[in-house]
């Protein structure tokens, strides 16, 4: 039975090959099948595609929104309280990971005041805080970035 498995999933056959086959598939669009959701892999991320442009589309807009929003400001504003505060608050922000920030999103927004959802999909409010959660470590690096030019 285990030879039977191996023989079906190509692994008796030399690691070489195994890797041709493997890029050959890819190019083809044969992404395998996922044994533990038992159908093809190209299925399940081809379900999952529409949420996940929705969320990149608003977390691109956040980020481009606060980030010229911000670099404007602190360039009308240069060396002065406004600018050394945004600037503070930009690589405070580069420098926190996603998930912490995240996290903290959740808890104050989601758990303590209650104004999102804390899980789930189909509503624009499902999507608010995790597209501000991208937005605004992507305004961070933009500010950042601005900063040096």
């Amino acid at each position: 039975m285990i030879a039977n498995v191996r023989h079906q999933l190509g692994l008796d056959l030399p690691l070489p090959l195994q890797f041709w086959n493997y890029l050959f598939g890819l190019v083809r669009g044969d992404l395998g099948r996922s044994y533990i959701q038992r159908s093809e892999v190209v299925t399940l991320v081809a379900a999952r595609l529409p949420a996940t442009l929705v969320l990149m589309a608003c977390g691109i807009l956040v980020e481009v929104a606060l980030g010229l929003t911000l670099g404007v400001v602190a360039a009308l504003r240069r060396n002065g309280f406004v600018d050394r505060t945004v600037m503070t608050l930009a690589f405070v922000g580069v420098s926190s990971p996603q998930f912490v920030v995240a996290l903290l999103l959740l808890y104050v927004f989601a758990a303590q005041l209650g104004w999102f959802p804390m899980s789930g999909y189909g509503t624009p409010a499902h999507v608010v805080l995790p597209a501000l959660t991208l937005g605004l470590l992507g305004a961070a690096g933009m500010r950042a970035w601005c900063a040096r030019r």
